[in-house]
């Protein structure tokens, strides 16, 4: 039975619950903490050494009570958000846009930052509470601890705050210089109308071009990689699925009254492993065309959406190799005037351990040698069974 990524769908609920716990709990403190800080220089400017050692008791168990719970959360909220940020950044890698890749790397930093920040705060918080508990049968020296921990924990509090709004910056920074960089091919598409914001990328075109574009943009097919559970061999099938927007089967059959069909679809594919080493990246591509579509199914008429079943006899990758797949699908529509296909070319790359759908990627030119391909066609196909 297939599995549609459960992890992936709950991360960002997760992320987004851990955010919020750390920013509640954050406020929560710096509240608390200013008002029990004013109270103290009061005290200290008045010399009431008693009271005050007992607001720093009190300051003490603030800290050490949300802070646990403050800092774990914001720690944890870091690193689900840096590993996001590091598949953005592969995603901008693969593609060659290097403009979106500063701004993830940016971000990334700035994650970083307030990461190790909330690292610095729990393992501060950790080693006062330690130092409470050990003297907690000994009355005096437990608030001594308490209120050594109020004015300790107080300050790193502070320098917490500032690295974090520092950090923010950062990664808002990045964030927005990523999003203004990775553009979809429709969102390139309207950076050359007239209406662009971008007066230089305007392109001045008749009515027919610019809507022979869109039409291009919006029938590219999207692609996605399915993972199902392991059987009682530990062997785990991936499955995978194209998708072709606008389209439908009958598109790609013969009409009793012509020898061509309404659209054609012609399919090739490498397999990308790649090879990490001393930190660098290195892609091998083999052409596996032949092998990957030979059980190729309908798995819906319209939209299109073929489905295939990655062989399992595919060597699996070592622990610093990653396998993605590589899509190359022609595909266009007949011109009457002429008889003739106006084929376009899209690529399509994704993980082989699963993966959302992705869009073709315009950026991306396959390596190596040509790959070959089949034509698909509609009657020669199976319809999957649901």
């Amino acid at each position: 039975m297939a599995q549609p990524d459960q992890g992936k769908v709950k991360t960002p609920y997760l992320s987004s619950l851990l955010t919020t716990a750390a920013a509640g709990f954050g406020a929560a403190q710096g509240i608390a903490d200013t008002a029990l800080s004013a109270h103290a220089s009061e005290l200290a400017k008045n010399l009431k050494g008693g009271e005050l050692k007992g607001v720093h008791v009190q300051m003490g168990k603030l800290h050490i009570g949300l802070g646990i719970i403050g800092y774990s959360a914001g720690l944890a909220a870091a690193a689900l958000s840096l590993k996001s940020l590091h598949s953005k950044w592969l995603n901008a890698a693969r593609e060659g846009n290097s403009a979106a890749q500063a701004g993830a790397v940016l971000s990334m930093m700035g994650n970083s930052g307030f990461m190790f920040s909330n690292a610095y705060g729990l393992g501060e918080t950790v080693i006062a509470g330690k130092n409470v508990l050990a003297v907690a049968l000994q009355p005096e020296k437990r608030l001594a601890a308490w209120a050594t921990a109020g004015v300790r924990l107080s300050t790193v509090f502070f320098r917490v705050n500032v690295v974090g709004v520092l950090s923010t910056a950062l990664e808002l920074s990045g964030s927005w210089f990523y999003n203004r960089n990775d553009l979809s091919r429709h969102d390139r598409w309207l950076q050359t109308t007239p209406w662009s914001q971008f007066p230089k990328q305007r392109l001045w075109q008749t009515i027919e071009e610019f809507q022979k574009r869109l039409h291009t943009q919006v029938k590219a097919p999207k692609i996605e990689v399915l993972l199902s559970l392991k059987n009682d061999q530990g062997i785990q099938s991936r499955r995978v699925r194209l998708h072709f927007p606008m389209t439908s089967s009958d598109d790609l059959m013969n009409p009793l009254h012509s020898s061509a069909a309404k659209t054609m679809l012609k399919i090739g594919a490498y397999k990308v492993r790649t090879h990490t080493t001393k930190g660098r990246k290195v892609d091998r591509w083999s052409i596996v065309t032949d092998s990957l579509f030979d059980n190729i199914q309908i798995a819906q008429a319209f939209p299109l959406i073929l489905e295939l079943e990655v062989p399992a006899d595919w060597s699996p990758p070592t622990a610093t190799e990653q396998d993605d797949l590589v899509v190359t699908a022609m595909f266009g529509d007949l011109r009457p005037q002429d008889g003739n296909y106006e084929l376009n070319v899209y690529h399509l790359r994704a993980s082989l351990y699963g993966s959302t759908e992705q869009l073709a990627d315009s950026h991306l030119e396959p390596q190596g040698g040509e790959c070959n391909f089949i034509l698909v066609k509609s009657l020669e196909l199976s319809q999957k069974e649901d």
